[in-house]
This record gives structure tokens, C-alpha cells and sequence, in this order.
């Protein structure tokens, strides 16, 4: 039965787990009702752009391939 219940899932491995983690909740520790300045506003923007990079990144087999 256990067989049965694991077929057709996948598992993976996200080697940049803490990075992310960390970014994230940099992210969401921001006040969403704070008018940031334009330094704030650049970093967080930075931060944003790092958290798409890592979700989006290609592993490298697939970099090489493309």
C-alpha cells in the first residue's frame, strides 16, 4: 500500500534552500504599508531579483544543453 501511495511523486533536492530561506524571509519581514526610500526600494528590488534567480535557475545539466 505505502508503494502505492509514492508512485507518481517526485522528489528533488534545493541546494540553495538556506539562501532562499534567508532572502524570503528578508522579504516578508518588510511593512507592506511603509513607503520605502530609494535606497530601500533598490535593495529590496535586489532581493526580489535573487529570490527569481534561484527559483528560476536551470540545474546544470540543463544550462549546458541549452
Amino acid at each position: 500500500m505505502n508503494e502505492e501511495q509514492s508512485e507518481g511523486r517526485f522528489f528533488a533536492t534545493f541546494e540553495k534552500y538556506e539562501e532562499f530561506t534567508n532572502a524570503q524571509a528578508s522579504l516578508l519581514s518588510k511593512d507592506l504599508f511603509e513607503n520605502p526610500n530609494d535606497e530601500d526600494d533598490r535593495q529590496e528590488t535586489e532581493k526580489l531579483r535573487n529570490l527569481s534567480v534561484i527559483v528560476c535557475a536551470l540545474p546544470p545539466e540543463r544550462k549546458a544543453m541549452s
